[in-house]
């Protein structure tokens, strides 16, 4: 929309955006029939849902829910960083409790309590388990009720409506990214797109992360904070800057759509309060598939360059569905009301392809125990294009 009112083709833009799942599944939980139905003459640009971010093989094994993907990163990012079960469990639970600290004292939460470490890292009838290694409060909360809009337009249009020098801020960079399936990334301890939605946010800024005052990170899920300040170069054990101005998706509140619009308002606020400061949002889609990242200040750039076209990834691994023997990259177990229900994993076979399959009764308890799995040998088994492992 910046390039567009650059351009000429707008001078004032409205950006808006809700969610009203807490309703509507209230609304579903009581039988209560809401008609939310609405219409109008005007002409509109209808995008569409965009191509589908599963495969045949993911669908076929049990991957069709967000924390499911998500699991298969966190793992990946456990076993890197030599962290058995509890012990990453014990580092999501430090680098969240600042998070719900901030939901804590914002008025827009929707669940505005702050947890302490061990809370959020003890499985408990509150913070129940749902897919390896996440519990609850792990996992962004998407029963809610929220909405957030933006008024964007061009400094010319803000001079002629009289609007407050102090109110204005400004884009000063943009960078975005997408990324191919997760079972054809060659990385899964981290985000291409996210190295590369923030590395052109602040090079079109002419900043480094070093020189950002206030972030908001997409927060779903701990990896997706981990992936970011990695990409970042940010230690987030020792860096004192907050990552999160809302409180972050699993306690500010996660909405199906529009989030980081959030950031985006609560980051306007935010600068607005601390003049010549730089923030930076991160927004997310998918599973790290879309990634999108502005820079903001209340200075006003020297110039204004559109965000050039997302990045693309153009490296992909071989997926191949056979029998054979293979190496665990990562995994993730599927969690019901009466506990573990599925493991997946991702394994690399000898000649570098990769292989999805689904946990045996006895590798599935293996898959539950403390030590992280992988880096062991498995044997698959392919059946009806569903492959099968046991631990070798």
């Amino acid at each position: 929309m910046a390039a567009r009112i650059h351009a000429g083709e707008a001078e004032v833009a409205l950006i808006s955006g809700s969610e009203a799942n807490r309703a509507s599944k209230g609304a579903r939980r009581n039988n209560v029939e809401i008609n939310w139905a609405d219409g109008d003459d005007a002409a509109y640009e209808d995008r569409g849902m965009g191509p589908m971010m599963l495969t045949r093989e993911e669908i076929k094994h049990g991957l069709i829910a967000p924390a499911y993907f998500y699991g298969l990163f966190e793992n990946a990012i456990a076993a890197r960083e030599g962290r058995t079960r509890s012990e990453h469990r014990r580092a999501m639970a430090e680098l969240f409790q600042p998070f719900s600290a901030v939901a804590a004292k914002n008025e827009y939460s929707q669940f505005p309590v702050e947890h302490s470490v061990d809370f959020l890292s003890t499985p408990s009838r509150e913070n129940y388990e749902y897919a390896d290694p996440f519990l609850k409060w792990f996992i962004a909360q998407d029963a809610v009720n929220q909405g957030a809009a933006v008024i964007l337009m061009s400094e010319s249009k803000a001079d002629e409506l009289g609007i407050p020098k102090d109110k204005r801020v400004y884009l000063h960079g943009g960078g975005e990214a997408g990324d191919n399936h997760i079972s054809v990334r060659p990385k899964l301890d981290g985000s291409w797109a996210m190295e590369q939605a923030t590395s052109r946010a602040l090079t079109q800024a002419g900043v480094t992360a070093d020189d950002i005052d206030h972030f908001d990170l997409y927060s779903c899920f701990p990896c997706a904070v981990f992936s970011s300040t990695a990409a970042m170069g940010i230690d987030w054990k020792t860096d004192p800057r907050p990552l999160t101005l809302t409180g972050g998706l699993p306690f500010f509140g996660g909405p199906g759509n529009n989030y980081s619009l959030h950031g985006i308002a609560e980051m306007a606020h935010t600068l607005r309060a601390a003049p010549g400061d730089l923030g930076l949002v991160l927004a997310n889609g998918g599973w790290m598939t879309k990634e999108a990242a502005g820079v903001y200040s209340t200075e006003k750039p020297k110039a204004f360059r559109p965000v050039a076209p997302a990045a693309k990834a153009k490296t992909e691994v071989e997926i191949h569905q056979a029998d054979g023997e293979g190496t665990l990259e990562t995994f993730t177990v599927t969690h019901g009301k009466a506990g573990p229900e599925a493991g997946i994993i991702f394994a690399r076979l000898a000649d570098g392809r990769r292989t999805i399959a689904k946990a045996s009764p006895a590798a599935l308890a293996v898959l539950r125990e403390e030590a992280s799995p992988v880096g062991r040998k498995v044997t698959i088994t392919v059946e009806d294009e569903v492959g099968t492992f046991d631990f070798a």
